[in-house]
């Protein structure tokens, strides 16, 4: 009978003992989990920072795009009219060329009138 509740006992003390460990490896669950949740929290946090930042980053580099591709467009139609007022200029200046020639001619023939005219009436 002695032995019998000597072993009760040891088993009453093994089953205190593990309660004891039990308790003390269910604070330590529960406080890793409640920092797991943290730090998924903060995961999720920066993930959203880090999202939102891409999608503000994204759009921007869509305005730049635009902005670059109206500067291409108009400078594409800036050099075309260059082109165009490059061209007409050049005609003009070869208008201007060919009236001179005329005026020099003609001042060539007027000179010549003279001349002719001053020796018809001597």
């Amino acid at each position: 009978l002695k032995k019998e509740k000597e072993k009760a006992q040891n088993q009453s003390n093994d089953n205190d003992d593990q309660k004891e460990q039990f308790k003390e490896l269910e604070a330590k669950y529960n406080e890793l989990r409640s920092s797991n949740k943290k730090i998924k929290a903060d995961y999720e946090d920066k993930l959203k920072s880090n999202k939102d930042k891409y999608d503000k980053l994204k759009s921007e580099l869509e305005k730049e795009k635009e902005k670059n591709n109206a500067k291409k467009e108009k400078s594409n139609t800036k050099n075309d009219n260059d082109d165009g007022y490059k061209s007409k200029y050049e005609a003009l200046q070869e208008k201007h060329k060919a009236l001179k020639k005329d005026v020099k001619t003609l001042k060539n023939k007027e000179d010549d009138a003279k001349k002719i005219q001053i020796e018809f009436d001597q």
